[in-house]
């Protein structure tokens, strides 16, 4: 899956990851993003959800976390287990930062989900002059498998 048929390709400069969503207890169960265009205020427009259906009485906590206006993902770690549930991502981190308006990094943020570690931690990290758009990866009925990143350049608002 890839969130990126959310957007309309050129417009992609123009919108934000608003907030994200996670299922998980032990493991990575499923994973949302919400976008807004520049602009938008209220609620972010839902990407597709790519979780597994383990039944409402089953199904693990959903972690909300909205990003403030200017709160950019930088780094995002995972770990795919190689043992309690081999192949399946059993954390995620996510590293975030407030950009202020002229352009100086500012206050961090650090949020994780899931608790099995019992694998070699993965890394993307956001080159310089991009940022973070959108995720991609894969699922299955055992959890999320894989997880990718799609960047895009920065672009500079005209004064």
């Amino acid at each position: 899956w890839s969130d990126w048929n959310f957007f309309d390709g050129y417009l992609s400069h123009k919108s934000r990851m608003a907030d994200i969503t996670v299922w998980s207890m032990g493991s990575v169960h499923g994973i949302q993003c919400g976008f807004q265009r520049d602009g938008e205020k209220g609620k972010a427009q839902k990407g597709d959800k790519h979780a597994v259906d383990l039944g409402k009485s089953n199904m693990p906590t959903a972690n909300l976390v909205q990003f403030k206006e200017h709160e950019e993902i930088v780094e995002l770690h995972f770990v795919v287990s190689e043992s309690a549930q081999k192949g399946v991502i059993g954390q995620v981190r996510i590293k975030t930062r407030i950009h202020s308006g002229d352009g100086s990094s500012g206050d961090e943020q650090e949020y994780k989900f899931g608790r099995t570690t019992d694998g070699k931690e993965q890394s993307l990290l956001t080159p310089p002059g991009h940022r973070l758009l959108c995720l991609t990866g894969s699922n299955d009925d055992s959890g999320l498998r894989e997880l990718g990143a799609i960047f895009v350049p920065k672009m500079e608002r005209a004064q």
